[in-house]
This record gives C-alpha cells, sequence and structure tokens, in this order.
C-alpha cells in the first residue's frame, strides 16, 4: 500500500480463454505504438537520405570534417576530430549523423556533452536540422535533481504524487511529449505536471523512442547511471558523438572513483544499529579504521593497489545482505546512502577486474577525517568497452591536439582529424611574452610587473579583455597590486547563476573590462561571449598542477607520464581559454600568453593549427595591440 507500506495478496481464476484474450490486447496496444513509431522513423528517413546542408555553404574545412564523420558513423569506426571554437562543430557532427539514418546506417544518435551550454548547442543544430525534417524527434535528458517537482521528497509512491500512478499514465504522458518533436526540459515538465508522472522518467521513457538524445556524459559512461534503453526494437545502431571531448578523461575518471568517509559509515551504522546492515556498516567502519590506523598513523595521504581480506569480506557480507529486501525496507536515508556508496564501490570494483593497474586506493587522514577512495587513474580501458558498443563515434572539441595522446588516454585508435583553417594574424592575433615568469617561486616578485602590464592594456583597450589565471591565489595575488582594482570584474569561487549571468552581462553591455577569471572554470570553458565585445584573452601561466600522488603515479605509469599527467592538463586549460575570442569568421581578436613556458616546443605542440604566435617583451605588448587594432 502507498500510504501504510503494507503487503496484501489477492488470488483471481481466469481462464484460459481470457489470459489469452487479455495477452492478445496487451500485443495489439504494443504493436499499434511500434508501429506509429516505425511511421515517423521511415518518413524520417526518406527525407534525411535528401536533405542538404542548412546552410547556403559550409564553413572553412566544414564540409571535409563532416565527410569524414559520416564515414566514421558508417564504418563503425571511432573519429578524433579538433576545430576552432566557434567553427560549427555541432552541425558538422550533427549533419552527416542525420545522413547515415537516411541511409539507415544508422537508427539514432546520442550527442554526448560535458555542460549544460553543450547541450545548448546540439538542441539549435537538431533544431536547425528539423526546419526540414519534421519527423526529427529529439530528447535531452536533464539530471534528476533539476528536473524533479516534488525536491527533497524519496521517489516512493507514498512521498511524491508524482510517482504515485506514475505507470498507469507514463505510455499516454510519452505520446504526447514526443508529439512535440523537441523535447527539452520546458517540455518534459509541462507534460509531467498535466499529466501528473515523474518528469526524470518521463523524459528517460521518450528518449528510448527518440531519433536523438541530448545528454551528459554520464548517461553514456557512468556505470550506475548510464541510459540503459539506449538501444531498442527499432533502434538497434546507435552513433556516438562526444562534445568537448578534452575533458572525456577527466569526468570517467571521476565516474570510476568512489569515497568513504569513517566517522559517516559509523553514524550511519549507529542510526540503525539493531539491524544486520547497521550492524554490517560498524563492522565496516571498524575495519576502515583499523586500516588507516595501519597504513596511515598520523596526518597525510598514502596509496595501496589491495585492501585487506577483512574489509573485502565485510564488504561483500553487506552486498549480500544489501539484496535482501525485508534488510533494507525501513532504514534511515543515511544508511540507504552509504548502500548507495557501496554499490558504487562494488559496480567500480568490477570494472577494476578488466585492469587493476588502472586503479588505486587512496587513504587520507587530516584533523578528524579519516577517508578511504578507491580512485581511477587512466579509464581508457572503460571508455573503449562503452565506445565500441555503438556503431561508429565522433569525438570533437577545440582542443584536442596532439590527437595521440587524447586517443590513448581514450583507448581509441581511429582515425585523428585537425580542422586545416588557414592562419590569418589580420583577424586573430597571439602573442607570447616571456619576460614575465609565472613560475610558482617567481610569482611574488613579478606580480606588480604583471599588475602594471594589464593596466597599461586596459588603459588603451578598446573593449573586454578575459585574463585566466591557473587559480584563485594568484588572481587575487595579482588583483592586490592594481590601482584601479575596484573596476576588475573578479571571479569568485561560489558565484550562484545570477552573479554568472551579472558577470557576462557586465562583459556584454560595457566596454574596457578587465575580468579576472581561473582556468578550467566555467568562463574560460563553453561559453560563448559575445564577439563584437572581447578584445583579446590574456592567460596568466600554464597552470601546471601541483605535484601528487595520484599524478606521480600516472608519471611512473607510462613513458610519457609527465606529459599526461600535468603537461596535457594544464595546456588543454589554456587553449580553451584562448578559445572565447574569435569564434567565428568575422571576429577579430588577441590572444596572449604569458610566461616563458609558452616559448619552448613541448607546451607549443599543443597549439591550434591556425596559431601563428609572435614572441614579445613585455614593453612591445602595447604598441604591437596598436599595430594589430590599425590593420583592419
Amino acid at each position: 500500500h502507498p500510504e501504510t507500506r503494507n503487503a496484501s495478496q489477492s488470488t483471481e481464476d481466469l481462464s484460459a480463454d481470457e489470459l489469452t484474450e487479455y495477452l492478445a490486447e496487451a500485443c495489439d496496444t504494443y504493436c499499434a505504438w511500434v508501429a506509429r513509431i516505425a511511421k515517423r522513423v521511415n518518413a524520417r528517413n526518406a527525407v534525411a537520405k535528401e536533405q542538404p546542408f542548412p546552410y547556403p555553404t559550409y564553413n572553412e574545412d566544414q564540409q571535409r570534417l563532416a565527410r569524414y564523420t559520416y564515414m566514421s558513423l558508417r564504418d563503425s569506426t571511432d573519429l578524433l576530430f579538433e576545430a576552432p571554437t566557434g567553427s560549427g562543430k555541432s552541425m558538422t557532427a550533427t549533419f552527416p549523423a542525420l545522413k547515415a539514418m537516411g541511409e539507415q546506417t544508422l537508427d539514432r544518435i546520442v550527442f554526448a556533452t560535458a555542460r549544460t551550454t553543450g547541450q545548448h548547442a546540439a538542441n539549435d543544430a537538431l533544431d536547425k536540422l528539423r526546419v526540414a525534417n519534421d519527423g526529427l524527434t529529439y530528447v535531452t535528458i536533464s539530471a534528476k535533481e533539476r528536473v524533479c517537482l516534488t525536491p527533497g521528497a524519496a521517489c516512493r509512491p507514498d512521498e511524491c504524487e508524482y510517482a504515485n500512478g506514475h505507470f498507469d499514465r507514463v505510455r499516454d504522458a510519452t505520446e504526447n511529449l514526443l508529439q512535440r518533436r523537441r523535447v527539452d526540459r520546458a517540455a518534459v515538465d509541462t507534460i509531467a505536471r498535466s499529466r501528473k508522472v515523474c518528469p526524470y522518467e518521463l523524459s528517460l521513457e521518450a528518449a528510448s523512442w527518440a531519433d536523438a538524445v541530448v545528454c551528459d556524459y554520464n548517461y553514456v559512461f557512468d556505470p550506475i547511471v548510464q541510459f540503459k534503453r539506449i538501444r531498442g526494437p527499432l533502434f538497434k545502431e546507435v552513433g556516438l558523438l562526444v562534445d568537448e571531448a578534452h575533458r572525456l578523461t577527466e569526468r570517467v575518471r571521476d565516474m570510476l572513483s568512489c569515497k568513504f568517509d569513517v566517522e559517516q559509515l559509523r553514524a550511519s551504522g549507529v542510526t540503525c544499529r539493531t539491524t544486520v546492515i547497521g550492524r554490517q556498516l560498524l563492522t565496516i567502519a571498524q575495519t576502515m579504521q583499523d586500516l588507516l590506523d595501519s597504513t596511515l598513523p598520523s596526518d597525510g595521504e598514502s596509496l595501496c593497489d589491495e585492501l585487506t581480506a577483512e574489509f573485502s569480506e565485510a564488504v561483500d557480507r553487506l552486498n549480500k545482505l544489501s539484496q535482501i529486501p525485508a534488510n533494507v525496507i525501513g532504514l534511515p536515508d543515511s544508511a540507504q546512502d552509504r548502500l548507495f556508496e557501496f554499490f558504487q564501490f562494488y559496480t567500480i570494483s568490477q570494472i577494476r577486474e578488466l585492469d587493476s593497474s588502472k586503479f588505486v586506493y587512496q587513504l587520507t587522514r587530516h584533523d578528524t577525517v579519516a577517508e578511504l577512495e578507491l580512485r581511477c587513474i587512466a579509464p581508457d580501458i572503460w571508455i573503449n568497452a562503452v565506445v565500441s558498443k555503438f556503431h561508429g563515434s565522433a569525438r570533437f572539441s577545440g582542443t584536442l591536439s596532439p590527437g595521440n595522446l587524447f586517443n590513448a588516454e581514450h583507448g581509441l585508435s581511429g582515425p585523428i582529424l585537425r580542422a586545416q583553417i588557414a592562419p590569418n594574424d589580420d583577424r586573430l592575433a597571439v602573442f607570447v611574452v616571456p619576460d614575465i615568469s609565472t613560475y610558482y617561486r617567481n610569482r611574488r616578485e613579478t606580480a606588480q610587473t604583471l599588475a602594471d602590464l594589464l593596466q597599461e592594456i586596459r588603459a588603451n583597450a578598446v573593449g573586454n579583455w578575459i585574463v585566466a589565471f591557473p587559480s584563485y591565489a594568484y588572481m587575487n595575488l595579482v588583483h592586490e597590486h592594481m590601482s584601479d582594482s575596484d573596476d576588475v570584474l573578479l571571479q569568485s569561487s561560489n558565484m550562484n547563476l545570477e552573479q554568472r549571468e551579472e558577470f557576462l552581462n557586465s562583459l556584454v553591455l560595457e566596454d574596457k573590462h578587465l575580468a579576472f577569471v581561473v582556468m578550467g572554470g566555467v568562463f574560460t570553458e563553453s561559453v560563448d561571449l559575445e564577439p563584437s565585445a572581447m578584445e583579446g584573452v590574456i592567460v596568466v601561466g600554464p597552470g601546471i598542477p601541483p605535484k601528487s600522488l595520484l599524478l606521480e603515479r600516472i608519471v611512473g605509469m607510462f613513458d610519457n607520464g609527465y606529459e599526461l599527467a600535468y603537461l596535457k592538463p594544464a595546456m588543454t586549460r589554456v587553449v580553451q581559454a584562448a578559445g572565447r575570442v574569435v569564434r567565428g569568421e568575422q571576429d577579430r581578436g588577441v590572444v596572449m600568453l604569458i610566461d616563458p613556458r609558452f616559448s619552448r616546443a613541448e607546451f607549443q605542440t599543443y597549439f591550434p593549427s591556425h596559431w601563428l604566435p609572435k614572441t614579445l617583451t613585455s614593453t612591445e605588448v602595447v604598441d604591437e595591440l596598436e599595430r594589430f587594432r590599425n590593420q583592419c
């Protein structure tokens, strides 16, 4: 019972004829539904086969990249291509995917993104394609917590009115929703409210019958929340498009990691200590405490490749106990949370068996905190396992050089392409300023010199400048040395959505701002700034990550370990930050890289092929900027 939680049984006798009639009726209903979907799919394919590119012309080199994307999806290979920000990558990937559906090579595409902004770009491309193909239906899957209509309530009929009776109403709701063709968050919310169904489950049901699914990486690569209905009776061959693929390794690495806190375990066990689950949680907490005491008796961090037999046996016993429904019903929320964490641990441990050398256990102790974390070091074997189930893939980004390094990290070996964009230093000036050192040891002594240069640039500016730093601490240090610091836009680490919008609006509505931001954050990746308002981007140092036990483990694992652990993630963030300027064929702007390391070959390997870097001293910068402005 949804309110009392009491179970009751009833018996009903039916004849064979009655059962046969029921089965026939159910099959007729299902077949009629599938027939309607099949009719839509056939119409989609007929149009897609002859459908032209939705713009009068292709952008520079866009047609070649689109052709290779089509061949990759047709031949079930795994393409990696790099194209500059603003060059139309989403359409470059989506249009050939639709053509592959028209040729009946593919039944569906999945467009996976790392950020919500990437989902907007995917939907915009699909909107353009639907103008000529009215049957094209696509669903955007949003996170459960973002679409939930009863936040804080459990996903149970007794707590959520939208869960109560959901399955009685979801079929009609799904059919109504799919008729909209573009199924975004707003459409899901409208139908879920009117039909009284769970919006998240409604979006998943609609996605299982859609031509294209737009979603976050985790619905493809996270072993816990993977979209299990990605293939179906009418959608057997699915192509995969991965936007912002420079973030894939980092994101999947996090998906294959999980953490336990000893005190949380102990507290959750105490809340239900009279149950078998509670007692087992307390046993695991004590076993983990013993492991930490023997391996890491004082504050610090330590890595180990295997756990004790006692800990493994205690976790296995908890897993078996949690599979018995009677042991789980009625447990407090905190205990349920710990069970989910151990389910995640158990799932990741099974993946670890594919290659245990790609995982490590990290023990951490500081003050009163004691933690055990299962960390993925290299997710290549899992990325390969997931991608190999698709009928071809295309991974793309503005930052995928050197391509063989990204292919190796992804465990894939498909073709690698870079957009052949002709360098044009009349449109994009790239200046390397090596005489201001941003090495950690030099930052305090060069902070005033850097601040003076930034103020001089601003005094002569005709537009806004983004200044990207490797850390908040360094950004604040330089900000303190600015004589006009009150007029500098400053990113903070805890900005809400409204504050972010206000920050971005200041760069659009006002001129000659310096905007201090941190590399790798929301303002240097996957955000579109108004081109007419942006004069340039200044990147202050490559932002090499600080040494850590985990990164040093990566260094020791691979021949090019230092590059994988330190250089690649740093330079990927640099190029992404630089991509905030010159995002269209008519834009002009400047990228300025401040640090001596940017003049070295191993760093310039990561520069996009259309860059023509010019080395300047800091005293030459203002004159060179004026010369660039006068070229137009």
